[in-house]
């Protein structure tokens, strides 16, 4: 293990830059597992794949090992920061003390890079809900659970933005407009990655809300582990498993009359679709088209959720679009002090060259 190091070292810089850009990669793959849940109108339930289930083993099994990788880069990333020099805010100087160093990074971003490092805590959900016999295939309606995603997602987009903001100098060598394009087009890309995949997410939740009324409707409150298509354990009771199938109030929520679902109506018939890719590329599409138009064209149900969830799409484009138009104020100024530097410039040669009485093919 090296000794502290200068942050702009040539081996620290490569690091950071490969860094960010896998950190990039684990925040789209790690919400990715949204996208594996679809709906079986069918057999009215939904499969989840938080966990690996039969069907989507290959592609879970890759997701998973490609999750534990990233994990284990970010570990490498923590023990990283205790060995690099940072600047004192009051000296304005580096500072190479090793215990300075570790207690900046304990008393800085540590705490939120270990609350990112591992998925403790959907294990640690998971744990909660088999101590209470809740079933772990209908994890994704706990509201605590919710919660705890909803909190890690927006974390890490955060330190994504932060890892960027501070390493943009180096990332983009440049000031030109194409680096201040991309810059512009990544933000918006994350964000509406985010606000696609929490709408998707949402969708699935609400889904599950219409099945667990239906079958609040029915006698045998056994049909509630029929919601999940994972649970084939429960399936034993033939009879009650038919009259599950066959129940009308859980058929119909896979309609758009079926259950007030607001703006998250669109996404009950795209959970049908059994590709992927779809699934993504439409929600994806759904986020960018809302932070763009500022959510102005929905209208919310009488949820609480649901409002707020539109209000920060609303704060986000709101926001996105002030960053965007600050950054190509900024621009158009660049260029227009570079082009008055140059023609001031001009003019001092030339008078310089007449004062000097030079040739004028010169």
């Amino acid at each position: 293990m090296p000794g502290i190091m200068h942050p702009h070292t040539r081996s620290v810089q490569i690091w950071s830059k490969f860094f960010i850009f896998f950190f990039l990669f684990s925040f789209l793959l790690q919400t990715l597992y949204i996208f594996l849940q679809h709906v079986n109108p069918e057999e009215n339930c939904i499969a989840e794949y938080f966990y690996l289930e039969t069907g989507y083993d290959t592609l879970g099994t890759v997701v998973s090992v490609l999750l534990y990788l990233t994990n284990i880069f970010f570990l490498l990333q923590m023990v990283f920061k205790f060995r690099v020099a940072y600047v004192d805010p009051e000296s304005r100087v580096f500072v190479y003390d090793p215990k300075r160093v570790a207690l900046n990074y304990l008393f800085g971003y540590f705490i939120i890079d270990f609350f990112l490092v591992l998925p403790f805590a959907q294990n640690i959900l998971g744990f909660i809900l088999q101590w209470y016999e809740w079933p772990s295939g209908l994890v994704g309606f706990s509201s605590l659970f919710e919660v705890v995603s909803i909190l890690q997602y927006l974390t890490m987009l955060c330190r994504i933005l932060s890892m960027l903001a501070e390493h943009s100098a180096s990332i983009f060598v440049c000031e030109s407009w194409l680096s201040k394009f991309l810059i512009n087009l990544l933000a918006f890309f994350l964000f509406s990655h985010v606000v696609g995949s929490f709408w998707y997410y949402f969708a699935t939740v609400r889904v599950a809300q219409c099945l667990i009324h239906a079958c609040g409707a029915d006698a045998h409150n056994i049909c509630i582990m029929y919601i999940s298509c994972s649970y084939d354990s429960f399936k034993f009771d033939q009879p009650l498993w038919k009259k599950w199938k066959d129940n009308n109030n859980a058929t119909a929520c896979f309609g758009p009359s079926g259950f007030d679902y607001g703006i998250f109506g669109p996404a009950v018939p795209l959970m049908k679709e059994s590709n992927l890719l779809k699934r993504y590329i439409y929600s994806l599409f759904w986020g960018f088209q809302q932070i763009s138009t500022l959510a102005g064209n929905q209208t919310p149900a009488l949820v609480v959720v649901e409002v707020l969830f539109l209000m920060f799409v609303g704060a986000t484009g709101l926001l996105l679009l002030s960053l965007l138009i600050g950054n190509m104020q900024n621009f158009l100024q660049a260029l227009g002090r570079r082009s008055l530097e140059m023609s001031v410039r001009s003019l001092d040669v030339e008078q310089w060259m007449r004062h000097r009485r030079l040739p004028q093919e010169l």
